[in-house]
């Protein structure tokens, strides 16, 4: 009887801890920067089981780290905080160069070429809860562009 109690339990336990969906991160890199540079973009792809949003980050490369969008607007281009990018199931979000992605600012030191940077995703399900996934992205060259290949 304890047995049966046990499993019950912990069945219990393992459905209410599915509070997070399965998010699978892929190709997360940063931009090396330049002396006295002060700020940096985080890239990636973001694949989810169901429908989430992507509400903030943290870094321990910068003080301030914030969820971005650069748009054409009048033909400029414009970058700004944002609060939330909505992800579905059925359409991976891209972070790249040019459009959504996570901004590094008031860094605590320079992104050097072949570091790594951890990053802290903060995420929210339609049920308004709340979830993390820490990852760990490669600091690339500024030569380089989102698919890996060499700017020319």
């Amino acid at each position: 009887m304890n047995f049966l109690r046990y499993m019950s339990a912990l069945t219990a336990v393992l459905l209410s801890s599915s509070a997070w969906a399965d998010i699978t991160i892929q190709d997360a890199w940063v931009r090396a920067t330049v002396p006295a540079q002060r700020a940096t973009g985080a890239f990636m792809n973001i694949q989810t089981t169901e429908a989430v949003s992507l509400i903030g980050a943290r870094s321990n490369l910068s003080k301030v780290t914030e969820v971005h969008e650069m748009r054409m607007e009048n033909n400029v281009m414009k970058m700004q905080a944002i609060a939330r990018i909505d992800i579905n199931p059925d359409k991976p979000l891209n972070l790249k160069p040019g459009s959504y992605h996570i901004m590094l600012m008031e860094l605590n030191k320079p992104a050097t070429a072949g570091e790594r940077v951890d990053l802290t995703l903060i995420f929210e399900k339609t049920d308004k809860s709340r979830f993390e996934k820490n990852i760990s992205a490669d600091i690339k060259p500024l030569t380089m562009k989102a698919h890996g290949t060499h700017a020319h």
